[in-house]
């Protein structure tokens, strides 16, 4: 519940706010002990920050990076410094009990990008932000991404052509061509008003 709060009061502080960055990437663990994590969705993610570094290279675009990470070692900072050279990029580090900076970035960038995961999800109720979940895994149905909102091939022409439609279209058009409503991913739920009416149910 609590994440859900802060979520939800982020989303209403920020929705009508401008957008600081083009990309938001929502990180897995990819660093541990400071040597790389080999998990699947692990892989994944070290493809896309790949694809990531060519497209905001190529473009010009500004990418802000979720990480996973309590604290910055060296072996992730060297790798980003690396990776993204000569761009605007910044990283912020995991939610701790007093920042929510994940929502924060979420609601001032223009498209979030990322493996499968329970924060990808949730910035689909934030309005005027797109998603694209990027994943290789095989069984596409264990995935709750489809149609516009995934994809699969790791080709940077695809990947290029991609992001290139996201951001051609409004939010409106965007809605539109998306198989399932916007909100079929997470549950828009205004929680604030939700506990609110509950104590009065219980006073």
């Amino acid at each position: 519940i609590k994440n859900s709060y802060f979520r939800k009061y982020i989303q209403k502080k920020t929705d009508k706010e401008k957008k600081n960055f083009d990309i938001c990437f929502v990180s897995k663990k990819i660093f541990e002990n400071n040597k790389r994590v080999s998990t699947k969705a692990a892989e994944d993610s070290f493809t896309l920050l790949k694809l990531l570094a060519l497209y905001v290279k190529k473009y010009k675009k500004s990418i802000v990076i979720q990480s996973k990470s309590k604290k910055l070692n060296l072996v992730e900072k060297e790798f980003f410094d690396t990776l993204f050279a000569g761009t605007n990029y910044k990283i912020d580090l995991l939610d701790n009990e007093l920042n929510f900076h994940s929502y924060k970035n979420i609601s001032s960038s223009r498209i979030i990008i990322g493996a499968p995961s329970t924060l990808l999800r949730e910035a689909s109720v934030y309005t005027d932000t797109k998603i694209l979940c990027f994943s290789t895994i095989n069984k596409i149905d264990k995935i709750p991404f489809v149609g516009l909102n995934l994809l699969s091939e790791n080709s940077f022409e695809k990947f290029d052509e991609r992001l290139n439609l996201l951001f051609s279209l409004s939010y409106e058009e965007y809605l539109k061509k998306l198989q399932s409503k916007h909100n079929y991913l997470m549950e828009n739920i205004d929680t604030i008003e939700y506990l609110r009416e509950f104590i009065k149910k219980g006073s």
